[in-house]
């Protein structure tokens, strides 16, 4: 079974950026040898901002709103962030394609889906640990602090290791507040 690069290797192959640019309507201006600039069709630009590296690597980056990619991240933003299933079928049906290989795309999608959610939920926890971390280590009580905030915690743990992102955050907002409270509470006794 391939992987998902080598879906995305398939279709960088097969179709090309600037191809994909000029099918919807975008103008491009030479400057230089393998380069292209437009107006970028992804925020309200009125001077081309948009360079385009054509050849083997064919990228974009617009230096006004910092989207960047390759034709893949060009389809998923101009048809308005839609899934990778949905690019994939994209480039299947526009471009008639046949993968060299037989992929199982609805497993592929749900092994990047979860890689993605794992990174999300790795970035949340170094988050609430930054959070977390100063306040413990200023804390003149700090076992009375720890064990306040501990359910809080405990929940917020429990959510990563089933990977309920929405449930970390709904309990990371609820410590930040104890933590608010209780830093309000010690200004009062202060």
């Amino acid at each position: 079974m391939a992987e998902y690069n080598d879906i995305w290797e398939e279709i960088k192959d097969k179709v090309t950026l600037v191809e994909e640019m000029e099918r919807h309507g975008i103008n491009l201006i030479p400057s230089g040898m393998k380069r292209l600039r437009c107006v970028c069709p992804f925020h309200a630009d009125t001077t081309p901002s948009m360079i385009v590296n054509k050849g083997d690597v064919e990228t974009f980056k617009c230096f006004g709103c910092q989207v960047s990619g390759s034709v893949i991240d060009f389809i998923q933003r101009i048809k308005g962030n839609i899934s990778l299933f949905k690019v994939i079928q994209y480039f299947k049906s526009n471009y008639h394609l046949e993968f060299a290989q037989e992929y199982d795309l609805e497993k592929l999608i749900q092994k990047s889906t979860k890689r993605r959610t794992k990174n999300s939920i790795a970035g949340a926890m170094l988050a609430i640990s930054n959070s977390v971390r100063p306040f413990l280590k200023n804390s003149p009580s700090f076992q009375e602090d720890l064990m306040k905030i501990k359910p809080y915690l405990r929940a917020i743990d429990e959510a990563a290791y089933v990977e309920n992102m929405s449930f970390i955050q709904s309990n990371f907002i609820k410590l930040q507040k104890e933590i608010k409270k209780i830093k309000e509470i010690r200004k009062q006794i202060a």
